[in-house]
């Protein structure tokens, strides 16, 4: 089978092409540069995209840079997968098309979409174009919404909090109780590589996350074990925590009120649709792979 990978060169594209080398695949490599001017999806089975532009949460990168990639690509690489011989398109979108925050309730496929941020709105952007435009083709196309993606040499959010806690030998936001989904990268290239072998999955959109939800204290605690530090639990008034992120936001610190949400509020995404699809639960689990990935920080 013929797999072109169209934007390989991030973390998840990196991890793919690990996870399916192990696969008896034909994979080319597609450059962003070769997939905006000169790409011919008929070579290929199956197109996956990974091309996008990040979130930013700096909020310093221009707005057309999101919908440049994240959309009017998208938009033109899939057109070139109708007009192939191609079979199947996955396309990786994001939870954040949905909403940036899922309060009390998880996210599922049937959550109304409100994205508030320009990153989110973009990829919504081109969810909607396939949507519109695949109507009536027979040809399978799957858009994957993951939660927070981490892995092994992620660089993320993640990162912060590990040094932050690593630096200090207590938590001051332990009165926040939450509950997070995250995806797994390994979860996210199972799943793909389910979508190219199976043939009987419906087209359509599929949030992707781990099976198990985890608190951030939990994280905290699993960082605590892995320095073998041990971390004492501060429980700091709300509205004080909240204070302190929001001025932090006015002086351009990486420590913001959007870097605060992310840690501390909830934020549930439902995986029962894909996994009802596949057939099978996802094979990893958050506390055992963020245990991993936190050792990876470490050196």
């Amino acid at each position: 089978m013929k797999i072109a990978i169209i934007g390989a060169s991030g973390f998840i594209g990196s991890n793919l092409k690990l996870f399916l080398s192990k696969f008896n695949y034909d994979i080319t490599i597609i450059s962003l540069r070769l997939a905006k001017y000169n790409f011919n999806a008929n070579n290929f089975d199956v197109i996956i995209n990974l091309a996008g532009k990040a979130h930013d949460t700096n909020n310093i990168s221009n707005s057309s840079e999101y919908f440049n990639v994240n959309t009017k690509l998208c938009n033109r690489i899939f057109d070139s997968f109708l007009s192939s011989n191609a079979i199947k398109f996955i396309t990786i979108s994001s939870i954040k098309a949905v909403s940036d925050f899922s309060e009390n309730n998880f996210i599922t496929e049937n959550t109304f979409e409100a994205p508030s941020s320009i990153y989110g709105r973009s990829k919504l952007a081109a969810d909607k174009y396939i949507l519109n435009h695949s109507l009536n083709s027979f040809k399978k196309f799957y858009i994957l919404r993951p939660a927070m993606v981490y892995g092994l040499g992620n660089k993320g959010n993640l990162n912060l909090l590990y040094n932050f806690v690593t630096k200090s030998r207590f938590w001051p936001l332990s009165a926040f109780i939450n509950k997070r989904s995250f995806c797994y990268v390994d979860n996210l290239c199972y799943t793909i590589n389910e979508l190219i072998i199976q043939h009987n999955i419906e087209s359509g959109i599929y949030n992707i996350a781990d099976d198990d939800t985890i608190s951030t204290n939990q994280i905290i605690s699993i960082i605590s074990d892995i320095t073998g530090k041990k971390i004492y639990f501060i429980s700091i008034p709300k509205k004080i925590i909240k204070l302190l992120f929001y001025f932090g936001g006015i002086l351009k610190s990486k420590y913001n009120s959007i870097l605060l949400k992310k840690i501390t509020e909830n934020y549930l995404v439902s995986n029962r649709k894909i996994t009802a699809a596949i057939g099978n639960n996802m094979p990893y689990k958050t506390n055992v792979e963020l245990f991993k990935t936190f050792i990876s920080f470490r050196g």
